[in-house]
Order: structure tokens, then C-alpha cells, then sequence
């Protein structure tokens, strides 16, 4: 059964809120795409912003948060796999992701 976008946005929400909390989330965006194979991926882009001088997500913590909701959907039965891209605030709009 495939989750509706919204529900894998929630998803990657409230995880990224549990591994990050000091890191404030902006947007997150669900898309569906394919593979080079043709297989169905969702393209997840978590936009975020911190104050902190050191722009960088801990790897750790952005590893967790895909094998979380990669997880997640597994259990629901989703098996499109997630492609998660993490963009600072300040460069969404040169990405024409919009904040």
C-alpha cells in the first residue's frame, strides 16, 4: 500500500524534530520519481535553518532519519524507497525549492 505524500512528509517531520531538535525545520517536500531502473523513489527535500555557526547536519543524526522513515514505510507497506536531500534555508531559493 503506498502512504500519500503527506503522510511520508509527516513523517520525515517528526523524525527529523526527535534526531534534531535544536535545528529548526522549515519545509519538507515529497515528490514522487524513478529510479535509473524505473523503480518508484519519493524524492524528500528537508529544508532547515539553524543559528549555529557550523551549517552542517550531523551525519549520524541525517542517516537515522532516512533509515527511520525508510522503516516506517516498510511497515506500512510502502516499499518506494526515499531519497532524502537536506538544503540550508539560505540556498533553497537558488534551488527554486521556495521557503
Amino acid at each position: 500500500m503506498k502512504l500519500k505524500l503527506e503522510e511520508v512528509q509527516r513523517l520525515a517531520e517528526e523524525e527529523f524534530g526527535k534526531l534534531m531538535p535544536d535545528v529548526e525545520l522549515v519545509k519538507v517536500k515529497v515528490k514522487p520519481g524513478e529510479d535509473w531502473e524505473g523503480d518508484e523513489i519519493l524524492d524528500i527535500i528537508i529544508v532547515y535553518d539553524t543559528k549555529k555557526k557550523k551549517k552542517v547536519l550531523d551525519a549520524d543524526k541525517t542517516t537515522e532519519l532516512l533509515s527511520q522513515v525508510r522503516m516506517s514505510m516498510v511497515d506500512k507497506e510502502d516499499e518506494r524507497f526515499p531519497i532524502v536531500s537536506f538544503v540550508i534555508k539560505s540556498e533553497a531559493r537558488q534551488l527554486r525549492i521556495g521557503t
